[in-house]
């Protein structure tokens, strides 16, 4: 294929196949409306595509300027004029979904460190009316050394602090800015403000500005749900051969996605989201589908994960191939998830059986090694109120996510430091396990304990289950636990895995 390039002389060209840009160019001349913290796969997979469709059908009118937090420069993305093409594939009530489509909704790029004074500049533009972000969970928070004067300050939320200052000095009776975080916390939206306000004290800005923020300003609390692998690297010649042009930032994500925003009417007239056919969801309470994802989907991901991991099952779409992983997933979500989750047994229902046709997904490559980082912590958060209120409801464990969780804590008998990264060798096989550095010292400390004959079984897990950063067990339960980890850790002495597991799932 010829060596052309995504721009916008490519699209004027008309050399792109209509289907890729199904809008007037009037798309690519919109203003800039807002300001956006990341330039990463997820954010312009998910709200810079959601903006593009509300643009396409003359809802929104305006584009984004593109912020990168962290040093670097976006200069391969304002050679593309900062249009990126998008592939979305998955399944949809078992039919096959897979759209390819030039996203226009990015206007600008401007490098944060090498060009504060016109960030600063944007922050007082009047056109200006979203703020959204997806720096990481990380991002949003406080750095004490951070000053009003750096250029910039290096935090996220430093760094719009110093804006938002700018903004309200600058402008007489200025509007405030709905600020979107997009970050995987909960409630972040009020996290952010606070963490501005706590800036605004340090820098001594005056009482004015904080009431400001504070009355003029929409912090909005969200949950995003969406899969974007993001480049497509084995794929990508194939996918440049079809559409006739190279892209070096095409982007890969599910056809899927979830989008609940804290219901306001400001946001619903600005951002109508709703009337363009995407799942965004505007409610007064958002915690009904954040329980819902992180009880059922990350609940999932995190409960088969150590198991796929040593049937040597490469990504989540193939323990469907399996009969006997098959079931066992199924098991953990319909008979020991589902159960525990109060909500309306529609919605549940219907929420698990997306969760297994997003799993099956036959274009996503979602390695299951990339899922077992932090698999520890994320037990606690993901699995162990799964595993209480079971407990609350039938007097007993949920058999498969205590095994996994037992499966987990056994793993480290088998590690052993090289090179300050934790390394499991188990079932001629080579893991590199990822946590919370304190939480896997003091459990492959134990371990050794007790292969040293320091401490007993008993002592073990009564050290385990008494450390509520490792084991997140209710105390009324915590005696059963220690009975039912230390009968799953014995049988995997006895017995071999594929047996033990094949053991549990026909139970």
């Amino acid at each position: 294929m010829n060596e052309l390039y995504l721009n916008k002389l490519l699209i004027d060209s008309k050399k792109v196949d209509k289907s890729l840009v199904p809008y007037s160019d009037d798309l690519l001349n919109l203003p800039i409306k807002i300001i956006q913290f990341g330039e990463g796969n997820f954010i312009r997979a998910f709200f810079d595509y959601f903006i593009h469709k509300l643009n396409c059908n003359n809802l929104f009118n305006g584009r984004i300027a593109v912020l990168k937090p962290r040093e670097g420069n976006l200069s391969k993305l304002r050679k593309q004029d900062c249009l990126f093409t998008l592939i979305t594939a998955g399944l949809d009530k078992g039919k096959n979904i897979y759209e390819k489509e030039i996203i226009a909704s990015i206007g600008e790029a401007i490098d944060t460190y090498s060009d504060w004074q016109n960030v600063l500049k944007l922050a007082k533009d009047s056109n200006i009316k979203v703020v959204v972000s997806n720096t990481t969970e990380r991002g949003i928070k406080f750095e004490g050394s951070d000053k009003f004067d750096d250029k910039p300050p290096s935090s996220f939320p430093a760094k719009l602090t110093r804006m938002l200052y700018e903004r309200y000095a600058a402008l007489e009776n200025v509007d405030g800015l709905i600020i979107i975080p997009l970050e995987l916390i909960e409630n972040n939206g009020d996290i952010l403000r606070d963490i501005i306000l706590k800036y605004a004290d340090m820098w001594g800005l005056d009482n004015k500005f904080k009431e400001w923020v504070k009355g003029k300003n929409l912090f909005v609390n969200t949950l995003v749900d969406r899969i974007v692998p993001g480049y497509p690297m084995k794929d990508a010649e194939q996918i440049f051969n079809e559409i006739g042009y190279r892209d070096n930032y095409l982007t890969f994500a599910e056809n899927y996605h979830l989008f609940a925003i804290e219901e306001t009417k400001a946001i619903k007239e600005i951002l109508p989201f709703d009337k363009v056919g995407l799942n965004v969801i505007f409610d007064e309470d958002i915690s009904t589908y954040r329980d819902l994802k992180l009880k059922i989907l990350n609940g999932a991901h995190t409960a088969m994960v150590s198991i796929a991991i040593l049937k040597n099952v490469n990504f989540v779409k193939d323990i469907f191939r399996d009969e006997k992983l098959n079931n066992c997933i199924n098991k953990i979500i319909f008979k020991e998830i589902v159960p525990t989750i109060k909500y309306d047994k529609n919605l549940v229902l219907n929420f698990a059986n997306q969760v297994i046709e997003r799993f099956k997904n036959p274009y996503l490559e979602h390695k299951w090694t990339d899922i077992f980082t932090n698999s520890i912590t994320k037990f606690q958060i993901r699995l162990f109120p799964t595993i209480n209120k079971y407990y609350e409801m039938n007097g007993k464990a949920p058999h498969l996510i205590s095994f996994s969780y037992a499966f987990l804590i056994s793993l480290l008998r088998y590690s052993e430091w090289e090179n300050n990264r934790l390394i499991v060798s188990y079932d001629n096989r080579k893991i590199i396990v990822t946590d919370e550095v304190d939480n896997l010292i003091y459990l492959c400390t134990l371990w050794k304990e007790l292969q040293n004959n320091n401490i007993t079984i008993d002592d073990f897990i009564g050290k385990i289950i008494n450390n509520k950063k490792i084991c997140s067990i209710n105390n009324d339960f915590a005696k059963d636990f220690g009975c039912i980890l230390s009968q799953h850790l014995s049988n995997l002495k006895k017995q071999s895995f594929d047996q033990y597991v094949e053991y549990l799932i026909s139970r």
